[in-house]
C-alpha cells in the first residue's frame, strides 16, 4: 500500500545540554524494556495526526522542528543502553522524516496504518537514535497524515497526549507559532532536571516512604496470588482479550455517581473480587499503574508513570462497601507510587530472602483513560431493561497473542468515549483463555447487577461461572503463601551440598515446612543452605524455601517419618533468614 518513499532531514537547534542518571519513570520503563530484550518494540507507542488542510511539507517540518527544539526528551540519547543507560541531552541534531506518496485518497489511512506498523516494529537503538520516528503520508505532494512512533523511554501515556497536542497545535499554526510560544520544558520539568530533583533529600525521603508502604504490603500478603497448580499453556503462551460494553460503562458511571467515587474504583472492585475468588485468596495484591503527574509536572514530556502496590480484601463484602474500601486503598497506593526503582529492587531482594519466596508482582490494573471518564455514553436511565438491551451489543473476543510478556494478569481500561473497553492479557499457564473469558464477562455481570441489587461479593462462581482454582493433596499453606511440598522437597534434595534430606509440611514445634538435611561436605551453614535454596526457587510460584532447617549428623533410611529425623543428632538449626 505504501507508495514512493523519500527522506527529508529536519535539522533542529534547541537549548540546553548535559547528561545524568535516568529519572525514576525512565528507569522503571527501561527495566521492563531490558527484560524483553529484542522484543521491546512491544513498548513503542504509535500515533497518527491528521495534517490540517493547506499545510505543506515546509509547515510540517517547521512544526516538528519547533516541538523537538522545546522538548528535551526528544533531543535525548541514552549512552550505555541497553545495559546501563544514562540520559544525554543534545542541543541540536537532525531528525529524518520518512515521506511516502500514495496515488488515491482512499489509500491515505491504510498507508498511515502500515507505516505506523513498520516504524513501531523496530527496536530503538537508544544509544545512537533519537527516541522519535516520524513519517508523512502524502497525496500529490500534499501531507495528509503525520505518523509518530515514540519510545516509551521518552513518554508515558499522559506525556504522549501532551506531545501529540503540542504537534497538532504547531501544525494548526502552520509552523509559525503555537507550540513555540510556550516555555521549553527544560527549565524545571525536563527529564534531566527531574532526575536531579529526585536525587535530592526530599526526593529520597519520598522514595523511602514509598518503600515502607511496599514492605508492609509485600510482607502481609502471599508471595503470589498465583500460588496454585498451572496448566499446559497455549502457544503462543500469552493471550489478550478485549471486552467492549456500553452497559458496563453506564453501570459503572451510575454506581460511581451514587457513591461519589470514581468509575475506576468500581471496575477495580469487581476485578479484585474476581481475582481473589479465582485464585482462592481473601487478600488480593495488584500493581496499579500510577500517572504520578503532580500539577507542576502535568505538561512534562517524560515517562512519570510507575507501578504502585495495591492490596485489598473484599470477599464477602457488600459491593458498595467494597468500592469505598478499594478507593481508600487505591489512594494509599497512589500516594506511594513514585520511588527510585533501585530502592524497590533492593527491597524485593530483602523480602525474597526473608520470606524464602519470590515476591511475584505480575498482576496489574491500568486505567488509561485521560480523565477517568467516558464522554459520550448513551443517555438513558440505567434500568434493568435498558442495561439488558445494552448488553446485547457487548463484544468479547481474543484479540492478540504474544510469546513472552512479564505478566500473569494485566487488566487495562482503554480510552473510548461511548463504551467501556476492557482489555485483559493473561499467561495461559495460570489463567486459561476459557477462564479469562468468564472473568471478563464476570466484571460486566457484577457491575451491572450492582446497579439495582444489594450485591454481596460471595458465591461468585454461581454469579459468573468462574471456578476457583483447586490445590490438591501435597499443597500446604506456609508463612509465605501456598507451596507444593513435593516440589519443595525436590528442590532441597537437588542441592548438591546435601547427602540426604526430607521436608515435612508439619514440622511439629519447628512449625510448617521444615527441612531436615545431612551435609555432603562440612562447613555448610543454615544460612548458606537457605541462600542456595532461595536461588533455586527463583521466580516459581509453586515453591518456597522451608521455614526452618535442621542439619543432622546422620540420616534415617529414605522415606522415614518425621519422628525418626527428630531423633538424629543435630549439628545446627534455624530459619536461615537474617534477623529482622
Amino acid at each position: 500500500m505504501l507508495g514512493v518513499r523519500r527522506q527529508v532531514p529536519v535539522a533542529f537547534h534547541g537549548t540546553g545540554a548535559g547528561d545524568g542518571e535516568l529519572a525514576w519513570g525512565q528507569r522503571a520503563i527501561w527495566q521492563a524494556m531490558h527484560w524483553l530484550g529484542d522484543g521491546n518494540h512491544f513498548f513503542n507507542l504509535a500515533r497518527t495526526i491528521t495534517v490540517p488542510a493547506g499545510r505543506g511539507m515546509a509547515e510540517v517540518c517547521a512544526a516538528l522542528r519547533q516541538v523537538v527544539e522545546r522538548t528535551e526528551g526528544l533531543r535525548t540519547r541514552f549512552p550505555g543502553y541497553p545495559d546501563d543507560p544514562r540520559q544525554q541531552l543534545h542541543p541540536e541534531g537532525t531528525l529524518d522524516l520518512v515521506v511516502h506518496e500514495v496515488a488515491q485518497a482512499a489509500d491515505v489511512d491504510s498507508a498511515a496504518e502500515e507505516l505506523a506498523r513498520r516504524l513501531r516494529g523496530q527496536v530503538f537503538r537508544h544509544e545512537q537514535e533519537w527516541p522519535l520516528r516520524v513519517g508523512v503520508v502524502c497525496r500529490q505532494d500534499v501531507p495528509a497524515r503525520l505518523v509518530l512512533v515514540i519510545s516509551h523511554l521518552c513518554v508515558d501515556g499522559a506525556a504522549l497526549r501532551q506531545l501529540c497536542g503540542d504537534i497538532a497545535a504547531a501544525l494548526a499554526a502552520g509552523g509559525l507559532g503555537g507550540a513555540d510560544q510556550a516555555e521549553p520544558d527544560g527549565s524545571a520539568t525536563g527529564p534531566l532536571a527531574l532526575a536531579q530533583a529526585e536525587s535530592d533529600p526530599a526526593g529520597q525521603a519520598r522514595s523511602t516512604a514509598a518503600m515502607r508502604h511496599w514492605r508492609s504490603a509485600l510482607t502481609a500478603t502471599s508471595h503470589s496470588i498465583f500460588d496454585f497448580p498451572t496448566v499446559t499453556p497455549d502457544d503462543p503462551r500469552f493471550a489478550g482479550l478485549t471486552l467492549e460494553s456500553a452497559a458496563l460503562a453506564v453501570a459503572a458511571e451510575h454506581i460511581a455517581g451514587r457513591l461519589r467515587v470514581t468509575s475506576s474504583s468500581v471496575l477495580l472492585t469487581a476485578i479484585a473480587a474476581l481475582l481473589g475468588h479465582y485464585t482462592a485468596h481473601d487478600q488480593v495484591t495488584l500493581q496499579i499503574i500510577a500517572a504520578n503527574r503532580q500539577p507542576e509536572l502535568r505538561a512534562t514530556v517524560a515517562p512519570l508513570a510507575q507501578n504502585g502496590m495495591f492490596t485489598t480484601s473484599v470477599a464477602g463484602s457488600p459491593f458498595d462497601a467494597a468500592v469505598r474500601k478499594v478507593l481508600r486503598s487505591s489512594l494509599d497506593c497512589f500516594r506511594h507510587s513514585a520511588y527510585d526503582p533501585r530502592d524497590l529492587a533492593a527491597l524485593l531482594e530483602q523480602v525474597r530472602v526473608q520470606r524464602g519466596a519470590h515476591p511475584d508482582r505480575e498482576a496489574f490494573f491500568n486505567d488509561a483513560r485521560p480523565d477517568g471518564r467516558w464522554s459520550a455514553l448513551p443517555q438513558l436511565d440505567p434500568t434493568p431493561e435498558n442495561l439488558s438491551r445494552l448488553r446485547e451489543d457487548t463484544r468479547l473476543a481474543v484479540t492478540d497473542r504474544y510469546e513472552r510478556l512479564g505478566i500473569k494478569s494485566f487488566w487495562a481500561v482503554h480510552p473510548m468515549a461511548d463504551r467501556a473497553v476492557l482489555h485483559l492479557q493473561v499467561d495461559t499457564a495460570y489463567v486459561p483463555v476459557a477462564t479469562a473469558l468468564l472473568l471478563m464477562r464476570g466484571v460486566e455481570e457484577i457491575v451491572v447487577r450492582a446497579v439495582h441489587e444489594p450485591l454481596i461479593l460471595a458465591d461468585l462462581e454461581g454469579l459468573t461461572g468462574v471456578r476457583p482454582v483447586r490445590r490438591e493433596e501435597g499443597w500446604s499453606r506456609t508463612a509465605a503463601g501456598w507451596a507444593h511440598v513435593p516440589s519443595v522437597a525436590a528442590l532441597v534434595a537437588g542441592c548438591p551440598r546435601l547427602a540426604a534430606s526430607a521436608v515435612f509440611a508439619d514440622g511439629g514445634e519447628a512449625g510448617p515446612l521444615v527441612a531436615y538435611a545431612v551435609l555432603a561436605e562440612p562447613g555448610l551453614t543454615v544460612e548458606d543452605l537457605h541462600a542456595e535454596l532461595c536461588a533455586a526457587v527463583g521466580e516459581r510460584t509453586d515453591a518456597v524455601t522451608p521455614g526452618h532447617y535442621v542439619l543432622c549428623d546422620s540420616a534415617p533410611p529414605p522415606g522415614s517419618p518425621l519422628g525418626d529425623w527428630q531423633r538424629q543428632p543435630v549439628l545446627a538449626a534455624g530459619s536461615g533468614r537474617p534477623p529482622q
